[in-house]
């Protein structure tokens, strides 16, 4: 095999890897949710949170993120901020890490084994006592 053949097969490879790889999420509302109360949000707008926050919120319910393929932290958090904004999410709590060897969704990390990731999405409110659990 030549070196110009060797580099077109890596490269269909290459492209081919790129095509498997896959982030998709779902959906579980919460039993309070209404979907008639779902407010515009864009996915710009939906905040990541490590922990939940000090204000007040409602939990509208789980996002979970299956991840195939080798995807960076970016890619995750994007189809997931996509997904709360759909459901009028103010902010997603993350539920679990990707690996126990990445960091916090931060920097360009790449995974390659499959992997879940659920988030608590909320929605915060005016007024009230904070809401810290579904």
């Amino acid at each position: 095999m030549n070196a110009t053949t060797r580099n077109v097969s890596l490269a269909g490879a290459l492209s081919l890897l790129l095509l498997s790889a896959c982030v998709s999420t779902s959906f579980s509302p919460a039993a309070s949710y209404d979907a008639r109360d779902t407010l515009l949000v864009t996915p710009a707008e939906v905040r990541v949170l490590g922990s939940p926050p000090n204000q007040a919120f409602r939990t509208l319910g789980q996002i979970k993120a299956d991840i195939t393929g080798y995807q960076s932290s970016d890619a995750v958090i994007r189809k997931v901020r996509e997904r709360a904004a759909a459901i009028g999410a103010d902010a997603v709590i993350v539920g679990n890490k990707l690996s126990s060897e990445g960091p916090d969704f931060e920097g360009e990390v790449t995974y390659s084994r499959p992997a879940s990731v659920t988030f608590t999405a909320i929605r915060f409110t005016s007024g009230g006592s904070s809401q810290r659990h579904p």
